[in-house]
């Protein structure tokens, strides 16, 4: 079984309970959670990104919107979850670091990095059904992958897009190419 817990778990004694999409009490997992220490990443972007426009507030809040509907979506099938890497490359995230951006403290981070040459080919890790694409303010163009019961790959900062919603596609396929847009570093 694998489940993302949240960032903000109480440390100590939790219970899980899993439900069906019905919203049906299947089974609880009694689990222990363990003090961690995150690591800090202090990155430069630009401005635009630590202090949007209204235009861009606009924007964001169109985006998150999309965003949230994709992350809420469930696919009834059960995901192969022997994933292979979507794209060789140095770990320049990875999930839980505290970030600042300019000097200004921002939200923990919530993926893993992989950092590789613009236009490299990025290959879908699992099988699964293309929910989202497009271009966002911070994820740049993005391209969101369900394997399944609530398991998904985002990939982000994307340099092309080489799928469209609704197409299924197989573990190992050229899906997009790594690039630098949105609220990338590099």
């Amino acid at each position: 079984l694998v489940y993302g817990i949240s960032y903000k778990s109480k440390i100590g004694k939790n219970k899980l309970l899993l439900k069906d999409k019905n919203s049906t009490a299947l089974k609880t997992i009694n689990f222990n959670i363990l003090n961690k220490d995150f690591k800090i990443q202090k990155i430069n972007v630009n401005k635009k990104y630590t202090k949007p426009s209204a235009n861009n507030i606009e924007r964001i809040k169109r985006d998150s919107m999309k965003l949230s509907q994709a992350r809420n979506i469930w696919i009834d099938n059960n995901p192969d979850i022997d994933f292979i890497w979507p794209v060789d490359g140095i770990t320049t995230g990875v999930f839980g670091t505290k970030r600042y951006y300019n000097g200004v403290e921002g939200n923990y981070h919530n993926g893993y990095d992989i950092a590789a040459k613009i236009g490299t080919p990025i290959v879908a890790p699992s099988s699964g059904k293309i929910i989202l694409t497009g271009d966002f303010f911070y994820n740049g163009k993005t391209i969101c992958l369900d394997h399944g019961r609530g398991l998904k790959s985002i990939m982000i900062h994307l340099d092309e897009i080489l799928v469209n919603d609704n197409d299924f596609v197989k573990k190992g396929p050229i899906v997009g190419k790594v690039g630098t847009t949105g609220k990338s570093t590099g």
